[in-house]
């Protein structure tokens, strides 16, 4: 299978656009995508929106040969932005909260670098039912009212939540298809039990 890097988002691009245009930014507003892998959703905002756009990915590995973002992508760490305080309208993680070992610590990051009324928009992984942790690119998978308490608990008001467990189907059963359930379970760090997932859209706004 390729390398987890290269490995897509649930919904993509579209799910991000979606996130995009569900929160209110001025002309000329400053957004950040925290963990932007190669820069697709960057690119994106930057070619196509009034907004401006930078992305930042701990892995310097998929920064080595970035999509055309303007040049707008560092390595960094979610813990430590390299900005300062109230920088931003708006902030991006998709897919990656759930791998931070101290989410209350991004979280609360994001917080500092975003403005007062500033919005956090973040797709990933929630659990149904079990609360499960895997070594592959899920990393925690923890129930939706958890994740809503974190975000809440760091300075923010949750807006709104959205299922999109369906894109996130869609995707493993064409990396199955594509590669093998198998590969697709190695990847994940699937351990055998069942496990039921679900992927969520989650927007809060900063107080």
């Amino acid at each position: 299978m390729k390398d987890r890097a290269r490995i897509p988002s649930p919904g993509g691009l579209e799910l991000m656009k979606r996130a995009l245009s569900l929160c209110a930014f001025p002309p000329g507003a400053r957004l950040l995508d925290a963990g932007c892998g190669a820069g697709e959703f960057v690119a994106w905002v930057n070619a196509n929106s009034a907004f401006s756009m930078v992305g930042i990915d701990n892995d310097p590995a998929v920064l080595e040969e970035p999509l055309r973002a303007g040049g707008a992508l560092c390595c960094a760490d979610i813990l430590a932005l390299p900005f300062g305080g109230g920088h931003f309208d708006g902030i991006f993680l998709g897919c990656s909260l759930s791998k931070v070992e101290e989410p209350e610590a991004a979280l609360a990051e994001c917080r500092r670098a975003l403005k007062a009324g500033g919005q956090l928009a973040v797709a990933d992984f929630y659990a149904p039912e079990e609360e499960r942790f895997f070594s592959g690119v899920m990393g925690r998978v923890e129930r939706e009212e958890k994740i809503i308490s974190r975000i809440e608990k760091s300075g923010f008001a949750p807006l709104l939540f959205e299922d999109h467990t369906r894109e996130m189907r869609e995707l493993w059963g064409q990396l199955i298809f594509d590669f093998g359930k198998e590969a697709l379970e190695a990847l994940l760090g699937f351990d055998g039990r069942p496990c039921r997932c679900g992927y969520g859209l989650f927007i809060a706004e900063a107080r």
